[in-house]
């Protein structure tokens, strides 16, 4: 996405306080997903609140993007936090840095890293949660605040800001099939 606005916008990351730290909370998402893949009672691939049958909390959080369904990827988002069961909170600011230059090699990419101080002071202001997204204007006024990073809602805010007729030619994309992904993971970390 960003080589593609490239010119037209900025993007950056703000590295703050890790959201699964040691993959806190991972144990219990293989049940809970296999469980969850289940309550697509008519099988269209997304999950409606209706068919939903888990407490209302966990649908709110597992729809990242705020459309009222939970789709496969954001059920493949789920089964990652168990990658993280090495990864401590960083301490130090020192250790957040080092952090920051694990994520740019993993990740590679031109969109900087900004990172925030050990309270979070910057994150806080704007958001306590763990991956929103700001779209700021050239007045430097925050002019979409979405509560998750989530691209189709980053790039509709953007074609809002800068007009449609300066933003980049859509992508065709072929989504890949997330429910096969989902379900790889999950057979995997069952063996």
């Amino acid at each position: 996405m960003a080589k593609r606005w490239q010119g037209k916008v900025q993007f950056l990351f703000l590295y703050k306080n890790e959201a699964h730290p040691l993959g806190r909370g991972s144990e219990n998402v293989p049940g809970f997903m296999e469980k969850v893949q289940h309550f697509d009672k008519d099988g269209d691939g997304l999950i409606s609140r209706n068919e939903w049958q888990a407490p209302m909390l966990y649908f709110d959080g597992c729809d990242w993007n705020e459309d009222g369904f939970v789709n496969s990827p954001e059920l493949a988002a789920m089964y990652r936090m168990g990658d993280f069961k090495e990864f401590a909170e960083p301490n130090t600011i020192e250790e957040r840095l080092e952090a920051a230059r694990l994520l740019r090699r993993e990740i590679p990419g031109t969109v900087p890293i900004v990172v925030d101080t050990m309270d979070n002071r910057t994150a806080e202001q704007y958001s306590k949660l763990p991956n929103p997204a700001f779209v700021i204007g050239q007045d430097q006024r925050i002019t979409h605040s979405l509560s998750w990073a989530e691209i189709g809602a980053i790039e509709q805010a953007l074609r809002e800001v800068i007009g449609e007729d300066n933003a980049p030619p859509r992508e065709a994309e072929t989504p890949p099939n997330w429910q096969t992904i989902a379900a790889t993971r999950c057979a995997d970390r069952q063996q």
